[in-house]
């Protein structure tokens, strides 16, 4: 029964081993070409080959630090590998930014035919291709049936969920419409709490009154800022193009190739608040990358990120600092968090 099952959990477990016997795992006796295939199907092949070792990498608890969505692309790799009749998605996509998700799902198309799938998500998007889609309650099943047939229903909670989703509700404040839109995905990206976006946008206020102001995946901040100071020069920076509900200020950008950005911003802010998406030194590397392409010489820079990581911090942000204040999220979240500046700050060294 074991072998007819594959599943890939929502938070998935690696081994303190190399990439290719984490793949391998799920099928010991496949090939190393077939690994390689079921890792180009879960779209990680290419950021293997960037690795130091490629697949001899070692990871796990001693080796090299993977963001959440590089481990579940590994998980995804390795159930691909296995081969299963029945394949079991929990929330296998919810640490992927969209354009992953959506290249993944594209592969899993084609691997679903003549195949079970059971997918558990909370992101429709997600689940639009199944068969069946049953909607879940607090343990009630609130409705059933294929995605065109909840669609028909446009009282539906599915329907109203779905347009919600896609493109957004009828209030009339933009930043909680891109807020709910977000929360109801249960996206990785967590909100800042009311008072920890006041004390970064005063922050700004006081250090960087008049210049260009970019955010890199701090949504929570942006939004409040340009509800609040709608006259001033605000550019947010986001890998998830939800986001992107103000075309004029949303600058797409996929961390992995951190400068694959336009080059209009380069070296044009004067200031730069940004908070890594994932707790991992390839991650602040590859950000700090897009920091020094978008910022100008004498620009400054706010960043929130992990306790845990502030030697790497220093690394890539010369004179930066931890703070006497700690920033708070919605939702509690498991690593304590820090801000960091590489300027003397004004306000953010009392409590």
């Amino acid at each position: 029964l074991r072998k007819a099952i594959g599943v890939v959990p929502q938070d998935s477990v690696l081994f303190h081993d190399t990439i290719l016997y984490n793949i391998n795992y799920g099928n010991l006796k496949a090939t190393k070409e077939e690994v390689y295939e079921a890792a180009k199907l879960a779209e990680v092949h290419n950021a293997i080959m960037r690795m130091p070792k490629q697949y001899e990498t070692m990871v796990g608890e001693r080796g090299l630090k993977l963001s959440g969505g590089e481990k579940q692309r590994i998980a995804i790799a390795r159930a691909l590998l296995k081969d299963p009749i029945i394949l079991v998605y929990d929330e296998a996509t919810a640490h992927l930014d969209t354009v992953t998700e959506q290249a993944i799902l594209k592969s899993l198309r084609k691997l679903t035919k003549n195949r079970t799938s059971i997918v558990i998500a909370h992101r429709l998007s997600t689940v639009i291709d199944c068969d069946h889609i049953v909607i879940l309650e607090k343990g009630k099943v609130l409705e059933q049936g294929s995605h065109a047939e909840l669609m028909a229903n446009d009282k539906g909670y599915y329907s109203s969920i779905w347009n919600s989703q896609r493109n957004g509700t009828t209030q009339s404040d933009k930043s909680d419409d891109a807020k709910q839109k977000i929360d109801s995905d249960k996206e990785t990206q967590f909100w800042y709490d009311q008072q920890t976006t006041n004390r970064l946008v005063e922050e700004i206020l006081s250090a960087c009154p008049n210049g260009k102001i970019a955010f890199i995946s701090c949504p929570t901040a942006f939004y409040y800022m340009k509800k609040e100071h709608s006259n001033m020069d605000l550019t947010l920076f986001e890998y998830d193009n939800r986001f992107g509900v103000d075309n004029s200020r949303f600058v797409f950008y996929d961390y992995n190739e951190p400068l694959n950005i336009d080059k209009v911003y380069e070296h044009l802010f004067d200031f730069v608040l940004l908070d890594p998406p994932y707790l991992s030194e390839e991650c602040l590397e590859k950000v700090a990358k897009t920091v020094q392409f978008i910022s100008k010489t004498d620009a400054k820079h706010l960043i929130c990120t992990g306790k845990a990581v502030e030697e790497e911090v220093k690394k890539y942000y010369n004179g930066a600092k931890m703070l006497v204040y700690e920033p708070q999220h919605v939702q509690k979240l498991m690593n304590p968090f820090a801000c960091y500046a590489d300027y003397e700050t004004k306000t953010l060294n009392v409590v």
